[in-house]
């Protein structure tokens, strides 16, 4: 009965993620501005201002990384990524500024990330896989002097 149940929530988040992924691919300014919208009722104590300043830094981030909407397509139902030149390489040292601003609120950020500016991508996942090993080190001290350990 219990591993029943997991399957389902299983079932349930692949579900969700994919929505999520569908609806990110369109890049429609009015979902995004509701997506934006409904994380920013989830943290009601976080000032609008700040909030702005992480939703552009989610975007910003992504588009250092290459993993923003507009720079990633998908031909054949997903099964085949065609990819804008821009997308081809990353730029670190932007992505690694935006992500020093956010020290105390690494997890808004990261679901920010997640659920408007890219299709479903793992923010977490991505500093690993697009920063060098001094690069991630670097960023994870610099997170750790100033009391957090996000990653």
């Amino acid at each position: 009965m219990k591993k029943t149940i997991e399957i389902v929530k299983d079932t349930n988040l692949e579900a969700k993620k994919e929505q999520n992924s569908n609806e990110n691919a369109k890049a429609d300014p009015t979902i995004i501005k509701k997506k934006v919208a409904d994380l920013t009722k989830s943290y009601p104590t976080i000032p609008k201002k700040t909030m702005d300043t992480i939703v552009a830094s989610a975007f910003k981030i992504a588009e250092a990384f290459g993993t923003n909407v507009d720079d990633n397509h998908v031909l054949l139902g997903g099964s085949i990524d065609l990819y804008n030149i821009s997308a081809w390489t990353e730029d670190e040292k932007t992505a690694i500024s935006f992500l020093k601003k956010h020290t105390g609120t690494f997890p808004i950020l990261e679901e920010v990330y997640y659920k408007t500016a890219t299709k479903s991508k793992n923010l977490r996942n991505d500093i690993i896989k697009y920063l060098s090993n001094s690069q991630y080190k670097e960023l994870a001290n610099y997170y750790k002097s100033k009391g957090y350990n996000w990653l």
